[in-house]
């Protein structure tokens, strides 16, 4: 015999979140920008944030690059090269591209120096490769 007199529901604590406990992943690009430049936070905290901004900018940004990138590298093709010679450069840069920005996220985390630099130098290497392959394409 059940009475539904009284019905107590414990909820599972990790439903309950209150906005402190919100993941650095959950917050919009404005939230990110506010809370970096909240003096409450701890430094690490605060670092946390930036790295999160400039990452999620930096990223969408070299989508583009490889855009122009690729397009360079089509352009400068010769026609008597084989397809698959493409292919292999495209993995090529991409796992260059991969390698250079996990090692500068690393730096980026160990350092109290302008994270924006490191979360960038990546793109600012591959664009500077895309602008030199652009101009040997013209020539």
């Amino acid at each position: 015999h059940v009475k539904f007199e009284n019905y107590n529901l414990n909820l599972m604590a990790s439903i309950v979140h209150s906005a402190n406990d919100r993941d650095v992943n959950t917050f919009t690009l404005g939230e990110l920008e506010r809370k970096m430049e909240d003096v409450h936070l701890t430094p690490s905290v605060a670092l946390e944030f930036k790295i999160e901004y400039h990452r999620r900018i930096a990223m969408a940004i070299s989508c583009l690059l490889f855009s122009f990138l690729g397009t360079a590298l089509a352009a400068g093709v010769n026609r008597r090269s084989s397809a698959s010679a493409g292919f292999v450069v495209s993995i090529v840069c991409v796992s260059v591209y991969w390698l250079l920005y996990s090692v500068f996220f690393s730096g980026a985390q160990k350092t109290s120096l302008n994270v924006a630099l490191f979360l960038w130098m990546p793109n600012i290497i591959f664009a500077l490769f895309t602008y030199w392959k652009w101009k040997r394409v013209q020539q």
